[in-house]
Parts: C-alpha cells; structure tokens; sequence
C-alpha cells in the first residue's frame, strides 16, 4: 500500500517538474545586453571605411567672404588662400573679450575691412573650442553654439586681429582677441583679392541688428561634370553592427524590391534609389535618460568606431527634438562641392544619425562608396547668382525671406550600379527643402513648382 502510494506520489512529483520545465523553456529569454550608449562597440570594422583622427576632420566652413568696404568677394574652396586662412585663424592663440555691451552689439561689426567665416551649421561650443589648435575645451564661450564669425582688425589701431562670434539660433555674440597679426593677413587675403570670386548679398538686411547675410557668386561658374566608379558596402557587416543577436534576424522582401531585416524590435531595409542601394536602420527607443553627450560628439564616435567614413563627410545639420532624442546629418562632398539630394531623395547620400537617450534609434547611409578619382570629366558653365535669383523672382510667389541658403553642389545621377555621374548645379534650401534650380528649363524649376503646390 504503501508502495504505491510513493508511486502516485513520485509520478505527481514528475508531471511537477515537467510542466515546471516545460514553463521555463517558453519563457526563456537570452541574456544579451542591450547596446547602451557607447557600447554598441563592433567586433569589426567596416571594409572599405576608415576613421578620422579627431572630430574636427568633419567641421569645415560653407563659405568665407571677403568684406571690403561696399564690395564682398569669395574665396573659391580649390584656392589656396580658402584652406590657409582656415588653419591660420584656428592656428592662433585666442581670449574672449568680456566687454560691457557686446550684448547691444551688431553682427558682424560694422568695419571698413573683414572676412566672415560661415559654417553650414551650428557647430556646439564644446566642439569649437577644439577647432583652436593651441586651445581645449577649457576655451570658456558665452554661446551654446557658433555658425557665423567675423574676423577684424582692432579699430583701436592695434595690429592684431578680433574674432567676432555669432550664433543665429540664439542671436549671441562673443568676441575673441587672436594673435594673429593684421599684416600678414592683409598680405594673404586683402592683397589678393582680384583672385577672388566677386558677390552679392541676397537679402536686405542693412537696418537688422543681426545680419545673417547669403553670399552669392556675381559671375558664372565653371565646373566638371564628373563620372565615378562606386563599390558596393556589405549589408551583413550592418547587421552584425546593429542586431546584438544577429542570427535571430528574419529577412522579409518587398514588392517593391526593399529587403527588410528584423528580429522584432529592430528593423534594418535597405533600399534601391537612383540605381543606388541604401539603408536605413530603426530602433524604437523607450527612454528617459536625457542625453549626456552632443548629438555630434556621441554620433561621431559612433560612426568613427566601426570605420563607418567612406568618402568626405561633414558636418551639416543637427537638432535636438526632445531633451532625450537629437539627430545629426553628416553630408557627403565630393571634390569642393557638397552633394544636395532633392525631390524626395533628401539624406539619400547622407549619413544620418539619431539617439534616444544613450542609444542609436536610427542610422541611415548609402551602401556604395565612390571612388576617389572620377573615370570621366567634362567642363560646364552655370549661370551667376543674381541671373538665377532673377529667375526664381520671375514667380510672383517666389519670397527671398524664405531662403536659407543658396548655392552650388552636385546633382547626383546613375545609370548603373557600378558607376555614377555628379554634376554641378545651383540649389537654394527653401523653406527646408532643397530645390534645384534650372533657368533652362522653361516650364518652371522644381523649386517654383514647389512654391505652387504651397499655396494651392
């Protein structure tokens, strides 16, 4: 009797363990970290790319103007005098000037002779200060951030130069005091003058206290339309980058031709524009933490760590949406000129970047690299500034006030995946999109039939 109660009661104990077994086993789940702030280190690098020395390598200035007296010129990015006067000024030894009133001050100071200096962004304090050869991040600047400065001769008469700080999203102004001597940049810069490129400035910002003016060329632009060879990036480095786990991911194909890579959380396409392949990863990021780090600075490393720069790319743009999520856009350029996506294609070429938090929640970037050298070259004109900004005002719903910036980069075109042709063409960022503008096109360019659709 006893016997077989002991049976009953080890059998009981059995059919236990199994369903206690059988629960576990549904409810397993791996213990894999997630990929926290920096840590999303890679094991390995990605072939074809490299990375940078320091993150100065991707801040360069938009444009510097020469300011003389009524008259404005620019310096051609392939002059010489356009990156040995960027080094020198960030080559010198700088003090802010904390002065009474510089508060009530105008931008930029109303000199007789000067040189502005445009970035295509803000560019963060902390990462300016790093721009000073002979400086760290102990450079204390009364501003967030910079995108505009505006370098002087003392009108005291002394021979040094003064660096006028301004930052157009909180209109600020600083000022430093450089050592950089006035004769020798008189002898680089103003004395040379007859090689630069005359212009105009677009706006009527003559009566505002701070001027933030848009210089373009007063005379026709000669460049090359250039073929290159492009080599493909593998999608796979990508999901091991990006997946902690990546043999859980599942591929699901489109019928428009995108592959889709998930493992239920996380999502990696990759995509087919222009001939072109691209991706785009997603994350969807539930977080708190507010961001300990710059969206540049954070992003940066990010990139740098897995040898992500495949071509010349710099800073274009950056933005915190919340004060947990910032993204950042670092802009493709291939010889002098940066390349502009349009039409639905912006950030194609790009290499973008958003972080919730310490945690990546979106990387985008094209799948090719282009090959440093173009196979092919042909010489082409495009029209000056003011003939193209006379086109533009033919609309009589065209308004000058709308435009962030206006110039020259490249349109990119593929007839192939093996190879791509850039060519030169004049763009404005209207109202936040990028619009090219042909004055050939006689039916209308894309921007005025933007500016249309707006107002219907």
């Amino acid at each position: 009797m006893r016997f077989e109660q002991l049976k009953n009661w080890l059998l009981i104990g059995l059919v236990a363990l199994s369903l206690l077994l059988t629960w576990e086993l549904w409810t397993f789940q791996p213990n894999v970290a997630r990929p926290e702030g920096d840590n999303l280190a890679p094991r390995e690098t990605l072939e074809g790319g490299s990375s940078l020395s320091s993150i100065t390598d991707v801040i360069t200035a938009e444009k510097l103007v020469v300011v003389q007296g009524e008259e404005s010129y620019l310096i051609p990015v392939d002059h010489s005098a356009f990156s040995d006067t960027y080094q020198r000024i960030f080559r010198s030894n700088v003090v802010v000037e904390n002065v009474i009133g510089y508060s009530q001050q105008s931008y930029p100071i109303q000199v007789e002779q000067g040189l502005e200096l445009i970035f295509p962004t803000a560019i963060p304090k902390s990462i300016f200060a790093r721009l000073f050869v002979s400086e760290d991040e102990g450079l204390e600047i009364p501003l967030d951030d910079i995108d505009r400065m505006f370098i002087y001769q003392n009108p005291n008469g002394s021979n040094n130069m003064y660096i006028q700080l301004y930052s157009s999203r909180s209109k600020g102004i600083a000022n430093l005091r450089t050592n950089i001597d006035y004769h020798m940049f008189e002898q680089n810069v103003f004395a040379i003058i007859d090689e630069f490129i005359p212009a105009i400035g677009i706006k009527n910002v003559e009566e505002e206290q701070f001027r933030e003016q848009i210089y373009i060329a007063n005379v026709p632009y000669e460049g090359r339309r250039s073929s290159y060879i492009v080599s493909s990036l593998d999608i796979s480095f990508f999901q091991r980058l990006l997946f902690p786990v990546p043999n859980s991911i599942t591929e699901i194909r489109q019928a428009n031709g995108q592959s889709i890579y998930t493992d239920g959380s996380r999502m990696l396409t990759r995509m087919t524009g222009n001939n072109e392949e691209f991706m785009e990863f997603r994350y969807n990021v539930i977080s708190e933490e507010l961001m300990s780090r710059n969206i540049v600075d954070s992003s940066y490393d990010f990139i740098n760590g897995h040898n992500g720069w495949t071509n010349p790319y710099y800073l274009a743009d950056w933005d915190s949406l919340t004060e947990a999520e910032a993204e950042v856009d670092f802009q493709l350029r291939l010889g002098n000129l940066p390349v502009i996506m349009f039409d639905g294609q912006e950030g194609l070429m790009d290499i973008k970047v958003n972080r919730v938090g310490g945690q990546t929640s979106h990387y985008s970037r094209p799948l090719f690299k282009v090959e440093s050298s173009p196979i092919d070259s042909k010489q082409i004109e495009l029209p000056a500034g003011p003939e193209v900004l006379e086109f533009l005002q033919q609309n009589e719903f065209f308004d000058v006030d709308k435009i962030e910036k206006m110039l020259i980069g490249y349109e990119m075109r593929s007839r192939s995946p093996s190879y791509i042709t850039a060519e030169p063409n004049w763009f404005i960022l209207y109202d936040g999109r990028w619009e090219k503008v042909d004055i050939n096109d006689q039916t209308g360019s894309d921007v005025t039939e933007e500016i249309r659709d707006e107002l219907e």
